[in-house]
């Protein structure tokens, strides 16, 4: 297995413990919020052009791949601001809902990632 197909495994099992932890409860919204901003940063330095040996996949082109996994972790992020700007400590159900499709979107996309 080459180097850039071990990276993305790794990328892709980051985001599955960080969205397992928050499913037990293990982590609040702002943890996971942080996590994923995290690992969104560090897959957007590494580019689509790394992304060539598993491009295949994908649902969609690499580099379009990486804007929606940016956008959900930022949709996510910005859910999390609002609330604490807000002083809310329960999320209304409209921003669980919306925490809920952004998380199912980043399932989608790194169950795309290899093992």
């Amino acid at each position: 297995m080459n180097s850039d197909v071990q990276w993305w495994a790794y990328q892709r099992r980051l985001v599955e413990k960080a969205l397992n932890d928050f499913d037990r409860g293990e982590i609040q919204l702002q943890t996971l919020a942080a996590d994923l901003m995290a690992i969104s940063d560090a897959i957007d330095e590494r580019g689509s052009e790394a992304m060539s040996s598993i491009a295949a996949a994908l649902s969609v082109a690499p580099t379009e791949w990486l804007e929606n996994f940016r956008s959900a972790a930022f949709g996510i992020e910005v859910i999390f601001a609002v609330a604490a700007d807000q002083g809310v400590d329960v999320l209304p159900p409209e921003q669980v809902d919306g925490v809920d499709r952004e998380i199912d979107q980043i399932e989608f996309l790194v169950g795309q990632l290899p093992i």
